[in-house]
């Protein structure tokens, strides 16, 4: 049985040696004929003969597949100027070897070259959602993350920011209508007046017949005063109470068109309970049962183009000739004044103030960010914000470098989409970030 043993362990070590050759040998031809089938690749396609070099590719990748020779075999055909062939075998390339960086760098490059910025976009989100890190990529973006296309012209007599997706425009008619940051139209031009679409969707009009109502944003009518009184205006509905305009007076009203007891000479919009009020020369906060909330009175109250006095809890307001900054509780943050102010934006960005003739800016704790060196400027929004020089307006970064060169006669803020309007020889033109 020892022996038996010892016999059985002689011819392993006997035939081992041989195994080992073998496989080596076979490992050594496949090597050779790897080789063989690249080596007439690469003759084929340096004379051209793109459809046999593309069927030696494919031998010597079903022997040993790798992402350098399937970008090699992309590459033939990029040389050749068959670019959806390119494009196509780089995409196959990324599915195959999804965490190699080289398929999605040439990608970029080429839809880069192509000024296909989206695409571009869409590939740094890949590799940043996969981890892979890129200079090229990185650089690529740096250089195209302030580029835009245009989506139409609106030669008008007045339009807003994009609000709730939607911008109001004024003809030069005079007529209000709505479209979309698709620059397609949502709401017909056909109302005298009309407030911002709110974050409810919807709006309060007024006909040319003295009719206010409330509409959607497709324009069907969603709500009306079941009493059929003569309101002559809706105001902007950003919470459950909105102000109307009876008998030249406004109005608190909720949803069910109950009027507050108190009237006022004007109302802005309601935020989180509360709005601006005015009666006489005196400006103040009141609620939405038209109460004023305090006993503190003010001699203006800065308010958006939707009658929108806090953003961000933060509100300015006018006393003894100069601005200051208030928070919801109307205490002032800062112990700064200022000429002039604009609200902040819902973005997470600074907001643009005026001292000695010069508008710069400051966060909501009051800091100034930029110094004040602009003959006009608007709020941060989405990192940009719109700033008059002596040659016109531009936009620029948080860092006050100008990133979108105008110069522009007019502008407005980018929604949170990446979508604004700026005017050029007398027209409008929304313009939209591919980033």
């Amino acid at each position: 049985m020892k022996h038996t043993r010892l016999l059985v362990v002689f011819l392993f070590v006997l035939f081992l040696p041989l195994s080992w050759y073998k496989m080596y040998s076979d490992s050594s031809k496949e090597e050779s004929v790897y080789q063989s089938y690249l080596k007439n690749a690469r003759e084929k396609a340096e004379l051209q003969i793109l459809k046999e070099a593309t069927q030696d590719y494919q031998a010597a990748l079903a022997l040993h597949n790798s992402s350098e020779i399937q970008l090699e075999l992309a590459q033939m055909y990029y040389d050749n100027r068959r670019y959806d062939i390119y494009e196509a075998l780089c995409n196959q390339t990324i599915n195959d070897y999804p965490y190699e960086i080289d398929a999605y760098e040439r990608l970029a490059q080429y839809y880069y070259d192509l000024s296909s910025y989206s695409d571009v976009l869409s590939i740094r989100e890949t590799i940043n959602k996969r981890e892979l890190k890129s200079t090229l990529i990185n650089d690529l973006y740096q250089s195209i993350k302030y580029s835009y296309s245009y989506n139409g012209t609106y030669k008008v007599s007045e339009l807003s920011n994009f609000h709730s997706g939607y911008a109001r425009i004024r003809t030069q008619e005079g007529k209000i209508g709505y479209i979309t940051e698709s620059g397609q139209r949502a709401v017909n031009y056909i109302y005298d007046e009309g407030s911002i679409i709110s974050n409810y969707g919807i709006a309060g009009i007024t006909t040319s017949e003295g009719e206010s109502y409330i509409i959607d944003y497709f324009g069907d009518k969603v709500n009306a005063d079941p009493q059929k009184r003569k309101i002559t205006y809706i105001g902007t509905i950003n919470d459950p109470y909105f102000p109307v305009v009876l008998d030249n007076n406004y109005y608190v009203s909720d949803y069910s068109f109950n009027l507050s007891n108190t009237s006022y000479d004007y109302i802005g919009a309601f935020t989180s309970g509360r709005a601006a009020a005015k009666k006489g020369t005196e400006w103040f906060f009141i609620d939405g049962n038209g109460n004023r909330i305090s006993d503190k009175t003010y001699e203006d109250i800065i308010l958006d183009e939707g009658g929108i006095a806090f953003c961000r809890s933060r509100s300015f307001v006018k006393i003894k000739d100069h601005y200051i900054m208030i928070d919801f509780d109307e205490n002032q943050i800062g112990t700064q004044v200022f000429e002039n102010a604009i609200n902040f934006v819902q973005s997470n960005g600074p907001t643009s103030v005026k001292v000695n003739g010069k508008w710069g800016f400051i966060n909501d704790t009051g800091d100034i960010v930029l110094e004040f060196q602009y003959e006009d400027a608007r709020p941060f929004s989405r990192g940009l914000a719109g700033v008059k020089g002596a040659d016109g307006w531009n936009y620029i970064d948080e860092s006050g470098n100008i990133v979108i060169p105008g110069p522009f006669q007019e502008v407005r803020d980018f929604s949170a989409t990446g979508t604004s309007f700026v005017k050029q020889e007398d027209v409008w033109r929304m313009i939209r970030l591919y980033d």
